[in-house]
């Protein structure tokens, strides 16, 4: 069930989805997807994707469901027994069924059951609610999958057979090294996941917006494809990276359009899901789980020089920021628990001090910039209140540099087939090859794993938690 969209398939859908030349406004929910020829009814799915866990609370958990070519309704039945939930969806619509009424700490399984009158479809999925104070839990840590995204224009015609043979090239090498790590960390049984940022690549510009949010849309789409019942099984969290088309600089229009079909398609964190709040955008938020902190921050979305690499740009290493909002957000939050373990995750540092003056400026180099332009006050705040790691990702290498006590972590890529080196990160001590991370927290310690894409462990170490955890403000 869910086999990846073919490129015939997607190029259809894009074309249709307002990818060429058509306002986001415009795009309707039937175009995300149109049947090639080949196609007949039956082979339609009535889900178009798996779905997606998100949101998660003591109590509660919220399911993304998007619905095929044809309107369904959807019925989700929980184990153990709950209520049914059901939700109506139109051809190419996106739902959220929000399941509540849970039990802290607790596993459920699930089963989707779509109707379109006529045909029938289930799809499962389990997740755990977040563990009580003092039990033990795991969570996996991805990043920077850089899952193509197409021109819609090279699907044309014979004049873009070569820009569609190296794409089609691309996208096979990137997708399969995805599904690889997504398939390992489903077997590893996490309790949730968090995407460090760069889900996406746009395969025809650098840095740029993507043409439409039709094209948004699909990307999406594909990812949750690509992460299969890693997507269904385990809480998801996405951090916005500088290829999701959100980035500070970009015209407000496009970067509207990238955030609604990131939100459409994902299922972060809203402001309201839990006492923390956040961005608007779900951009930004926080949670707790058993006797853990997590913060995620959006470094892209408040910079607004341009930061791209080309030689116009006028970004500095030194002029990033989160924003005068999302920093004292960050400071009130970080102060609002008193958690034994707090843990901070960001696409890159609040600066840059890399292994040349353009990688600075784009943001490489992790603990590296720990004091450089804003992440100066961000490390201090973490000093302060008691942060053992910062996970980010954008270098796409292995690393963990130690600064004042705080580990600055890079877990890797899960895709993206570009290793940055000494040369442009500064790092001397770093790992090439393609993995995830994988923290396991106990009330002892907490264990960071370095796992290749097989899920192999290849190198590890452990933090501590608090020895008296700072006091609520």
């Amino acid at each position: 069930m869910w086999a990846l969209a073919s490129l015939r398939v997607w190029a259809l859908a894009a074309g249709l989805g307002a990818a060429c030349g058509a306002s986001p406004g415009s795009v309707s929910p039937g175009a995300m997807f149109t049947r090639p020829v080949a196609m007949t009814d039956d082979d339609v799915q009535l889900l178009l994707v798996p779905p997606l866990v998100g949101r998660p609370t003591a109590t509660s958990v919220t399911l993304s469901l998007v619905a095929g070519a044809d309107a369904i309704t959807c019925t989700v039945e929980l184990e153990p027994e709950a209520e049914p939930k059901s939700i109506a969806l139109a051809a190419g619509a996106t739902g959220f069924v929000l399941l509540d009424g849970l039990e802290e700490g607790r596993s459920y399984r699930y089963t989707v059951r779509a109707d379109d009158g006529e045909r029938r479809e289930e799809a499962s999925g389990a997740f755990r609610t977040p563990a009580p104070a003092g039990r033990a839990f795991s969570f996996a840590l991805f990043s920077d999958t850089h899952l193509p995204v197409a021109d819609p224009r090279w699907f044309e015609g014979p004049q873009f057979a070569a820009e569609r043979g190296s794409f089609q090239s691309f996208y096979g090498r990137v997708g399969r090294k995805i599904r690889r790590a997504a398939e390992s960390m489903a077997d590893d049984g996490v309790d949730f996941v968090v995407c460090l940022g760069d889900m996406l690549h746009q395969a025809f510009g650098f840095n740029e917006t993507f043409a439409s949010e039709g094209v948004a849309r699909l990307g999406y789409l594909d990812f949750r494809r690509h992460l299969g019942r890693l997507g269904s099984e385990a809480p998801f969290f996405a951090v916005v990276g500088n290829w999701e088309g959100e980035n500070g600089w970009h015209p407000a229009d496009d970067r509207a359009a990238a955030q609604h079909a990131r939100m459409q398609l994902l299922c972060n964190p809203t402001p309201e899901t839990n006492r923390f709040g956040g961005g608007a955008a779900e951009d930004y938020y926080a949670w707790e789980w058993g006797d853990a902190f997590f913060c995620v921050l959006n470094v892209m979305g408040y910079t607004s020089t341009r930061h791209t690499m080309y030689p116009d740009d006028d970004g500095t290493a030194e002029d990033w920021t989160l924003g005068k909002e999302q920093l004292a957000w960050f400071e009130r939050t970080l102060a609002a628990t008193d958690q034994p373990y707090k843990f901070v995750l960001m696409h890159h540092v609040v600066g840059g001090r890399a292994g040349d003056e353009p990688n600075s400026a784009y943001g490489r180099g992790g603990g590296r910039a720990a004091k450089v332009g804003e992440q100066a006050r961000v490390h201090e705040l973490m000093l302060r209140h008691g942060v053992q790691a910062l996970f980010y990702g954008h270098d796409h290498v292995f690393t963990d540099l130690v600064v004042d006590g705080i580990h600055y972590t890079l877990p890797g890529s899960a895709g993206a087939p570009w290793k940055f080196v000494t040369a442009e990160t500064g790092y001397e001590r770093y790992d090439e090859r393609s993995g995830y991370a994988v923290v396991d927290v106990n009330a002892e310690r907490a264990r960071v794993e370095f796992r290749d894409l097989d899920g192999e462990v290849f190198e590890h170490f452990e933090v501590a938690p608090a020895a008296e955890p700072p006091k609520r403000e």
